[in-house]
């Protein structure tokens, strides 16, 4: 298992994990309803409907209202919740 491991390492050129950055979606979204200071309903134009939180550096943003367009980025392991990163003016 584990010459199995460092074979799979050296095939990488000697990286030491398999994933070395967060693996993540950039998508536009619209906000439906407020849920509280951070959080907001919102939902994909496809129909998902998620929740979307904003991140501990941009609390100080302008906050967006409901119906705002926005820019969310998700987890593609987990579709219930997502970043606002940048609102779309």
């Amino acid at each position: 298992m584990r010459a199995a491991l460092l074979r799979c390492r050296a095939a990488q050129g000697g990286k030491g994990d398999l994933v070395d950055k967060k693996e993540t979606i950039l998508l536009d979204a619209r906000l439906l309803s407020v849920i509280d200071n951070n959080a907001f309903d919102a939902e994909l134009s496809n129909g998902h409907r998620f929740t979307a939180f904003f991140g501990r550096g941009e609390r100080d943003a302008r906050r967006p209202e409901s119906g705002d367009c926005v820019m969310v980025e998700m987890s593609p392991y987990d579709m219930s919740k997502g970043r606002l990163v940048a609102n779309q003016d």
